[in-house]
């Protein structure tokens, strides 16, 4: 049996594993570097202050292009963003998300394009539909409480999207909403009875 010591070197060597991708590293604050070997030595080059993971690949079902979602952390805030597949290859798409807060530079962009591709080609990611409107696409009905397609939109119209969402069923209907009503009109009735 390993004493305690043993047990959290094994168990940091396991952590060091998981979080390690082609010669790139992740540490705990979820900063990126690169390993390179220099003779006999080994020493890890930083390349960005925030790492972009893969969570999600989706296939537009209009056009067939893909996209994946994005997240990093930005000054410890998770950050999602849905990204066509191109912005993930083209140094000046991957530029871009420097807006919302994603460390890419010119300097560091290509290692980034090439950890992504790593990323994605260790994780084997179900493909998702989504589509970028409601209404009639093809021969189907898209409307937001249809939960077997992603609806994706730009942040100001994805707001209006998600009022379509069902907030309860019946029941809780009839008990938040209806049963108030119910006994306001009953006041009221008794109230003008009574003038």
């Amino acid at each position: 049996m390993l004493d305690t010591r043993e047990q959290l070197v094994e168990e940091f060597e396991n952590v060091k594993r998981r979080k390690k991708i082609g010669d790139f590293k992740v540490d705990k604050s979820e900063r990126l570097y690169k390993e390179k070997e220099l003779k006999e030595e080994s020493y890890d080059i930083f390349i960005s202050r925030n790492t972009p993971f893969v969570t999600r690949k989706l296939r537009d079902i209009e056009n067939g292009q893909m996209y994946y979602t994005l997240r990093f952390k930005n000054e410890g805030k998770d950050v999602y963003r849905d990204v066509k597949a191109s912005t993930l290859v083209t140094r000046r798409e991957l530029l871009t998300l420097s807006d919302v807060g994603l460390a890419v530079t010119e300097n560091n962009a290509k290692e980034l394009i090439n950890f992504i591709d790593l990323y994605i080609n260790e994780h084997n990611f179900e493909q998702e539909d989504m589509t970028s409107r409601i209404g009639y696409i093809g021969n189907k009905f898209v409307h937001p409480q249809d939960e077997s397609i992603n609806i994706i939109q730009e942040s100001g119209y994805q707001s209006l999207i998600d009022a379509f969402k069902a907030k309860g069923n019946l029941d809780t209907y009839i008990k938040d909403v209806f049963n108030h009503v119910k006994t306001s009109i009953q006041r009221f009735l008794h109230v003008s009875e009574l003038s």
